[in-house]
């Protein structure tokens, strides 16, 4: 009976080391990228390239897709594990329209606790004109944090506006349709300003956007209102709806703050609208200015959402109501409602997700 057992114990351990052999040459491990190190900021070094295969693809930091849920790293920031590369309509994000919440928006800034971070009065600006819709020449600027957190959001944004341009151009085909890049990342970085003026070549724009990385940095802040003042001292047409997209994940070092006010009337003078896009790792600070600057030039502010797994994970906003739709289709509808001088809202089908009493753009 002894000499059964034994015998038994023996095989049972030889199957389990077999099967074990086996799942381990059977499944193939999932890869995780870490597009950032740490859990906010734009001061973080670009992840490494990644040349490993996945379904034929070459894989890099620009690869995202299917996220069988987020993995916290020891540094306490959040990966993804990734299937598929970087492509247009992945991204998502929501808005708010804080002049149609202007009861909200004056309690939030009442409820800060730093008041004197950006104090700035509402009621000492007056109504800005609206676009001149009947024009035919559109002034589009991309103004975006270039440092080491921003890599995925500009992987992406790369991919969305040839599509976005394509989309505008099918559905307003008289609209002559001008692009401006401008990068900018901080004080002791390869280059503070990188700026590409306006250009109606849109294939070029694009090509000069792909060809950028985002690297560099050292602290949380970042030189926002330097790029903000270049891409505002760009040539704009005096004639033209003039629409400027801020993407962006931390705010100017605290020094420049007053610089803000400054961008503000500059933009506002020049009837510029700025739409700021904030990315993964925003502060409470970041989202703060970010919401002045879209409130006082009568534009709306997005901020990128979870809904698509990509990069770390994006803050809540401090606002009752909110829709997510990708981030492509809210781009083409801020636009077009530019252009229109209507307010254009997601179609149902476009809407992934809806927080609080959305009706509208209004928070009931």
């Amino acid at each position: 009976m002894k000499y059964i057992v034994i015998i038994t114990v023996l095989i049972l351990s030889i199957f389990s080391g077999c099967m074990k052999t086996t799942t381990s040459k059977d499944i193939t491990p999932s890869l995780v990228l870490k597009n950032k190190e740490v859990g906010r900021g734009g001061d973080i070094l670009p992840a490494p390239i990644l040349d490993e295969p996945i379904g034929g693809d070459i894989v890099s930091p620009s690869v995202v897709g299917a996220v069988s849920g987020p993995v916290i790293s020891s540094s306490g920031s959040t990966s993804y594990k990734s299937k598929i590369k970087v492509e247009a309509g992945v991204l998502t994000a929501g808005d708010i329209d804080d002049k149609l919440n202007l009861k909200y928006f004056k309690k939030y800034i009442k409820d800060r606790k730093d008041k004197n971070y950006l104090s700035i009065n509402l009621n000492q600006y007056s109504k800005l004109r609206p676009q001149n819709i009947s024009s035919q020449k559109l002034d589009l600027s991309f103004v975006i944090d270039a440092t080491g957190s921003m890599g995925d959001e500009m992987q992406y944004i790369s991919k969305e506006l040839l599509d976005i341009i394509e989309n505008i151009n099918r559905d307003y085909p008289k609209i002559d349709i001008r692009v401006a890049i401008t990068l900018y990342r901080d004080k002791g970085d390869d280059y503070l300003i990188r700026n590409f003026d306006f250009d109606d070549n849109i294939q070029r724009v694009v090509a000069n956007l792909k060809k950028q990385t985002a690297s560099g940095g050292g602290d949380y802040p970042e030189a926002m209102e330097k790029g903000l003042f270049k891409g505002l001292n760009n040539l704009w047409q005096r004639d033209s709806i003039k629409i400027m997209f801020l993407l962006a994940d931390a705010p100017p070092h605290q020094q420049n703050i007053k610089d803000i006010k400054r961008v503000i009337t500059k933009a506002r003078a020049k009837g510029v609208r700025i739409y700021p896009i904030s990315g993964s790792g925003v502060d409470d600070k970041t989202e703060f200015i970010m919401r002045h600057l879209a409130y006082l030039t009568d534009a709306k502010y997005i901020f990128l959402s979870n809904d698509s797994g990509v990069g770390n994970s994006h803050k809540e906003p401090k606002i009752r109501c909110y829709q997510v739709t990708k981030l492509d289709n809210l781009i083409q509808r801020v636009i077009e409602s530019e252009i229109s001088g209507q307010k254009l809202e997601a179609s149902q089908r476009d809407v992934i997700r809806r927080v609080g009493n959305y009706d509208r753009g209004v928070c009931r």
